[in-house]
């Protein structure tokens, strides 16, 4: 996972409670078909598979130093695509918090829903 220079002064505004919103500023999540890189200066992925932003299901603090992230994505949507890279951006795309490259999930297929939640926890 890279948490991007932006992403990283915003993480820390909302733990110190400055950011409105705190972490669900961050609402928005981009799937890709690329990754791997690990420029903390670039805010976008390598491909996105998603032309803009979308909404996340769910932002979920589930304790003081950890959050959850969450989207059910419907394959038709996306069929045939591969998810290799995930970022979550704030509620304006602007700052994008974090890039996390998996393992390939897909293709996609027509039909069936896929779960992505990503937990991150702050020490």
């Amino acid at each position: 996972m890279t948490i991007t220079d932006s992403g990283r002064n915003v993480i820390a505004q909302a733990i110190r409670g400055d950011k409105t919103g705190g972490f669900n500023a961050f609402n928005k999540i981009a799937i890709g078909e690329s990754g791997g890189n690990t420029d903390p200066t670039l805010n976008d992925l390598d491909l996105p598979i998603t032309t803009n932003p979308i909404s996340l299901d769910s932002v979920t603090r589930s304790n003081e130093n950890q959050v959850e992230f969450y989207k059910q994505l419907d394959g038709t949507t996306y069929e045939g695509n591969t998810i290799r890279e995930v970022g979550i951006y704030d509620s304006s795309a602007a700052i994008m918090l974090l890039r996390i490259t998996t393992d390939p999930i897909g293709p996609l297929e027509a039909g069936k829903n896929y779960e992505i939640r990503i937990t991150i926890e702050v020490e």
